[in-house]
C-alpha cells in the first residue's frame, strides 16, 4: 500500500517541491528496492524516528521536520487521485490570499469493502464537523498556523483530526471545494471506530465549543459528542453520514473545477 500512496503524490506538479517519507521506529530498512528507488528522486527526503510515539507527538514532530508552507499528512493506507490533486493544487493556490487560511479541504472518498463512497461538507457547523471530518488525504495544512496554534492537541485521543481541523477552519477559516482528490481506506480496528474515553470528549468540547454560533449548533454539538463516548459511537456517526455511491472499482478522476468557497 506504501508505493500505491507515494506513486499518487503528483510530483510533476511545481507547486509541489518535496515528499517527505516518515518513517518511526528505526530505519527504513524494509523497503528494500522501493527506498532505493524513491531515495534517488530529487524531491524525496526520508525522515526516520528512532521510537515510536503516540499519534499527537507523531504528527507533531513530522509537522516540526517539514520545511515547506503547506504540508498534506497522507498515510500509507491512504492515495490521492493524482490528476484530480494535480489541478486541485493548481486551482488552490491561485487563489486570493491563500495564505491566510488555516487550511485547504478537498473533498475525498471512503473506500470500504471494496466500494467507493464519496465524502463531502455538506455543512460547516460543529455538528457536521463531528459527521465528516475531512480526512488526512484530503487537507493541505498551512503549517504557519498549525505552529501558531501548537499542532495536534495531545488530549483528545483519535479526535485529534477534528480538534485540530476544527480550531483552525474556525480561528483562520478554510478554503473548501466538494472535488474529491484522496481516498481514504476504512477498515478493522481503526480508533475512531472505538469507544471514546470521557476524557477526551470533554477535552474536544472544550476546546472546539466556543466556535458554536447559536445555542441550537451547540447543543446538536454536544448531543453528537456525548454519543461518541458510547460503544461503537464514532463508526455509528460515519453511518449517519450522507454518502453517494460512487462505483465498485477505482474512481476516474473527477470534473476538475474545484469551485472554492470560504468556511463561513
Amino acid at each position: 500500500m506504501l508505493e500505491t500512496a507515494l506513486e499518487s503524490v503528483p510530483l510533476d506538479s511545481p507547486i509541489v517541491s518535496q515528499l517527505l517519507i516518515r518513517h518511526q521506529d528505526g530505519p527504513w530498512n524494509w523497503g528494500g528496492d522501493l527506498r532505493r528507488k524513491w531515495e534517488q528522486h530529487p524531491k524525496v527526503r526520508v525522515l526516520e524516528f528512532p521510537d515510536r510515539v503516540d499519534f499527537a507527538k507523531s504528527y507533531n514532530r513530522t509537522f516540526d521536520a517539514i520545511e515547506t508552507p503547506w504540508a498534506m499528512l497522507l498515510p500509507d493506507d491512504d492515495f490521492l487521485v493524482r490528476p484530480a490533486a494535480r489541478a486541485a493544487f493548481d486551482a488552490a493556490f491561485a487563489q486570493p490570499a491563500y495564505d491566510q487560511r488555516g487550511l485547504m479541504i478537498f473533498g475525498w472518498y471512503y473506500l470500504r469493502d471494496q466500494l467507493y463512497l464519496h465524502g463531502h461538507l455538506k455543512s460547516h457547523d460543529l455538528a457536521g464537523l463531528m459527521r465528516q471530518t475531512p480526512k488526512f488525504s484530503s487537507v493541505l495544512f498551512n503549517l504557519r498556523r498549525v505552529r501558531e496554534l501548537g499542532g495536534f492537541p495531545g488530549d483528545v485521543g483519535g479526535l485529534l483530526d477534528t480538534a485540530l481541523i476544527g480550531s483552525l477552519a474556525y480561528r483562520f477559516d478554510a478554503l473548501i471545494t466538494d472535488t474529491p482528490i484522496g481516498v481514504y481506506r476504512m477498515h478493522a480496528g481503526q480508533e475512531s471506530a472505538q469507544k471514546l474515553p470521557p476524557a477526551y470528549v470533554e477535552a474536544l468540547r472544550h476546546g472546539l465549543a466556543g466556535y458554536a454560533r447559536s445555542e441550537e449548533e451547540r447543543e446538536r454539538f454536544d448531543e453528537l459528542l456525548d454519543a461518541a463516548a458510547g460503544p461503537g459511537s464514532v463508526r455509528a456517526l460515519l453511518a449517519q453520514a450522507t454518502f453517494a455511491l460512487r462505483a465498485r472499482t477505482r474512481p476516474a478522476p473527477p470534473p476538475r473545477r474545484f469551485n472554492f468557497r470560504t468556511w463561513i
